[in-house]
């Protein structure tokens, strides 16, 4: 047996299609990798420029005199406007976020009051305003901006707590009962970025702050009890906001945070979280015409007049399919961190805990990367293993690699329209539609409501010994006289 696997792996990694496919996945990584270093920043500012400068020269074809027409002009000459502000700062700066959630409004107000409405009084108010904006922007401190609106909301909220005080009996005070809710949280908010300097940025901190406060007040009106929803897409809705709001909460109080937006860990994450296509074509190039290829020329007589059974011949093929598709996959991600670590400049994030929220035990579960990305990638392997059988068996049937391969990546495309056509009742117990385990990690649960893990794990299994069968049982009854 090892002896026919090593003629088998020789054979394979003399396939002149893998190397094809190497040379173009290290071709993308290498222009990725230029385009990032060199030329991403200014691709994208030259594009920013350009679109701008378009707007600006558009600016002279809007009539005045057309009042559709003018807060045509208004709009795209306060985006104009906004630009040269941002322009001046990094994108991921509490600057630029200032601006682009304040500047932009009050710019649009001035332009207004000045064409549209005309009037002196508003206008004053509106330039006021504008110089406001700008003075701030000179002098920019978002520490004092925050505390100033922690100051704001605390007196409301010693309005409503007064309110709620004086309510009579019997008053319905839900809604301003939820306004204290909402306050509470932005106030929580604000502590965070005050107590950990996190400043109002589109940098992955910030936005942690933003996930918290938002999924909270999500979370916060929500039916706990998982009984009381019928409906699955409503289920799901709930358990997306309680995951998001135990986890930003979890690394906000244990001060989990990231050192970049886009980090190596994200990326090698992202990796082993999805079906990457290469990975796929390696597979269709390295299984295809492995049965196929030695009738076509011929070559399968040499194997069988040897002492070895049709058995040992086709598990052979399988065993060496499988090691090379696990060297290709190894060299294929080692490439693809090597990328990452010059992109990004670190891997260092590789050691920072993964944070997830279990549902099966209702609390917040820290991981290696190691770990996260082993348990996905065992979450989509039925998928690889499937296909894989699939592609042997078609290979078989067919004695010929082109129909093998067609035939597997029609069988992957087909899972995505299938889901879409076929009743949820038939499709929970489709194979193609239980090989994809994500969804249940970590207690999670299935969009469709009849499907299961339980279910999806014993079809999966049934599927891939049924295809192996079927295969072997075709391989014993192949007629070698007439190859």
């Amino acid at each position: 047996m090892i002896s026919l696997v090593k003629n088998e792996l020789v054979k394979i990694f003399h396939k002149k299609g893998l190397y094809i496919l190497g040379i173009i996945v290290l071709g993308l990584l290498l222009l990725n990798i230029v385009i990032s270093l060199n030329y991403e920043e200014k691709l994208l500012n030259g594009l920013d420029d350009l679109y701008y400068q378009v707007l600006e020269d558009g600016l002279d074809n809007y009539d005045m005199d057309d009042t559709e027409e003018l807060s045509w002009y208004i709009r795209d000459k306060a985006e104009i406007d906004t630009y040269s502000f941002l322009k001046e700062y990094d994108y991921l700066s509490p600057e630029y976020y200032f601006i682009d959630n304040t500047g932009k409004e009050v710019i649009e107000n001035l332009l207004n009051a000045q064409y549209m409405s005309k009037d002196e009084e508003e206008i004053k108010i509106a330039q006021d305003e504008y110089d406001k904006f700008v003075n701030k922007l000179n002098n920019f401190d978002w520490q004092e901006d925050l505390k100033e609106e922690k100051e704001e909301l605390e007196k409301t909220k010693d309005v409503i707590n007064n309110q709620l005080k004086d309510a009579s009996e019997g008053e319905d005070t839900s809604n301003i009962e939820q306004e204290l809710v909402n306050i509470n949280y932005q106030l929580e908010g604000i502590n965070y970025r005050l107590n950990d300097g996190i400043a109002p940025s589109y940098n992955a901190n910030s936005t942690l702050v933003d996930t918290y406060v938002s999924s909270a007040l999500q979370y916060d009106g929500m039916k706990k009890d998982e009984d009381l929803y019928s409906d699955r897409g409503e289920l799901i809705n709930k358990r997306k906001a309680e995951e998001s709001y135990y986890t930003s909460k979890y690394k906000l109080d244990n001060k989990i945070y990231n050192e970049g937006y886009e980090t190596t860990q994200a990326q090698v994450i992202s990796m082993f979280s999805s079906v990457d296509i290469f990975i796929l074509i390696a597979l269709f190039i390295i299984i295809g015409g492995i049965v196929s290829e030695e009738f076509n020329k011929g070559t399968i007589k040499q194997l069988l007049v040897r002492p070895h059974s049709r058995t040992k011949v086709l598990t052979s093929k399988i065993v060496a399919g499988v090691i090379a598709l696990i060297i290709f996959s190894l060299v294929y991600f080692i490439a693809n961190l090597i990328s990452f670590w010059i992109v990004n400049g670190e891997v260092g994030s590789l050691l920072q805990t993964v944070v997830v929220y279990d549902f099966n035990l209702s609390k917040v579960v820290e991981y290696s990367t190691f770990t996260y990305c082993l348990l996905n990638g065992l979450s989509i392997l039925p998928i690889f293993a499937i296909i894989f059988m699939f592609v042997i068996f078609m290979g078989v049937i067919t004695l010929n690699t082109t129909g093998a391969i067609v035939s597997g990546f029609g069988l992957y495309t087909a899972s995505s329209i299938i889901n879409g056509i076929l009743p949820k009742k038939i499709v929970a117990f489709l194979p193609i539609s239980c090989w994809d385990f994500r969804s249940y990690l970590f207690g999670g649960i299935s969009s469709n409501q009849y499907a299961s893990l339980g279910i999806s794990v014993i079809i999966s299994i049934l599927t891939i010994f049924i295809l192996s069968i079927l295969a072997y049982g075709f391989f014993k009854r192949i007629d070698v006289k007439n190859q």
